[in-house]
């Protein structure tokens, strides 16, 4: 599946008025890749961006760890009911306030929220505000 031409018009439209120094786009089907590339990579330096720049994965990081999470999943690498404990080192006390452990699957729902925070809150550290 190609890089439509319209995406590559709107990336293009989007690095000349300023809005990104560069963007990469890359397209797999079917063990092919197309890539499209545009902009600078260092804009100081008039560096062109290539396929092979490194960017930060920016705001789509939630996407990006959820698509990793489902393909571990779909490959039997991962279980939804894996004990955090399993993943991350024990001394992070990923538990709930009963001390059940919190499994992986718990994290998708939105009743973790609350508990989420109060983990967040006790390790005491810059993200104490997250439950307002």
């Amino acid at each position: 599946m190609p890089i439509p031409e319209e995406v590559k018009a709107e990336v293009v439209q989007m690095v000349d008025s300023g809005i990104y120094p560069s963007v990469a786009l890359a397209a797999y089907d079917g063990g092919l890749a197309e890539f499209f590339v545009y902009g600078e990579a260092d804009v100081d330096a008039g560096i062109d961006a290539t396929e092979e720049t490194i960017y930060e994965i920016g705001s789509i990081t939630k996407t990006f760890t959820g698509l990793v999470l489902a393909q571990a999943f779909v490959d039997e690498r991962l279980h939804l009911w894996a004990p955090l404990d399993d993943i991350f080192p024990e001394s992070l006390g990923l538990r709930d306030p009963r001390g059940t452990p919190i499994e992986l699957a718990h994290l998708g729902r939105s009743l973790m929220r609350p508990l989420v925070s109060q983990i967040i809150c006790k390790n005491d550290n810059n993200y104490t505000n997250l439950h307002n």
